[in-house]
């Protein structure tokens, strides 16, 4: 149970938040799960690029999924969109 938590922790940024900025301040781009991940967590393309979620370093698999579920989140609010284009889905920003 917790009592108390420095503000500084809850007003910090957290994954959610950081693809919702992205994606708002760049509305003139889609973006997939991994094209988050390397634009906004520096995240290299070598780590991911055409490996199973076995084979990454730890950790990855874990924001991968802490993106999506922001994403289908932020899609069921109506603020993205998202298609599929190729092989992968990609979302942008739609709400003002």
């Amino acid at each position: 149970m917790k009592i108390k938590i420095p503000v500084q922790e809850i007003q910090k940024e957290d994954i959610c938040s950081k693809v919702e900025n992205k994606l708002k301040s760049d509305k003139g781009n889609a973006y997939t799960i991994s094209g988050l991940m390397i634009e906004l967590f520096k995240v290299k393309k070598e780590d991911i690029n055409n490996k199973p979620f076995s084979n990454w370093k730890k950790g990855l698999p874990t924001m991968y999924s802490r993106i999506s579920r922001c994403l289908r989140r932020l899609e069921g609010l109506g603020k993205i969109n998202s298609r599929k284009h190729e092989k992968a889905f990609v979302y942008w920003w739609v709400k003002d």
